[in-house]
């Protein structure tokens, strides 16, 4: 039996996952539009797109509903127009992906594709993280980097230039 989480419900006895949409949202076709059946959300992260040729040219994380509506109707079809053909994966729920086993959770997202992967949200960016390697390596560089300048600047190793004068 899977631990309970931390300050939550055990994963027992059921997940209840029902599919709605919001009054203004269209429901897409899925099938004509190539896209994995909504069933496939129950498992947390789903290849929502897989490529028409190959490995695909992209491997691409969608989060959030809005997020995903806009590359669906708007992006999707300008990168095929294009000749790019990406693998897009989505993710429902971090928390039902990770009480998958380890092993069904590398089968459905490899880490691979977590490294090659770019990300799109409408969440905060640290959401991406887990999805999106390459994200969290520069997001650390990026972090030192800025630690690293404030703190040399704050030491008054750099000058910092001052504004010109108004008067």
């Amino acid at each position: 039996m899977l631990a309970p989480p931390r300050g939550g419900l055990p994963p027992r006895p059921a997940v209840i996952a029902p599919f709605v949409t919001r009054p203004n949202e269209t429901v897409l076709d899925r099938e004509r539009l190539g896209l994995a059946p909504v069933e496939a959300a129950a498992k947390g992260v789903y290849r929502l797109r897989a490529p028409r040729r190959g490995k695909g040219d992209v491997t691409i994380v969608l989060q959030e509903s809005a997020v995903t509506y806009a590359f669906l109707e708007q992006a999707l079809p300008m990168l095929e127009r294009d000749g790019i053909d990406p693998c897009v994966y989505y993710v429902a729920s971090a928390e039902l992906f990770s009480m998958l086993p380890a092993d069904e959770q590398a089968r459905i997202f490899p880490e691979a594709r977590a490294q090659e992967a770019m990300g799109i949200t409408g969440f905060t960016l640290p959401t991406l993280y887990r999805w999106c390697a390459r994200t969290w390596a520069a997001h650390t560089r990026s972090t030192r980097s800025a630690t690293a300048t404030s703190s040399a600047a704050g030491r008054g190793r750099w000058s910092s230039p001052r504004p010109a004068s108004t008067a």
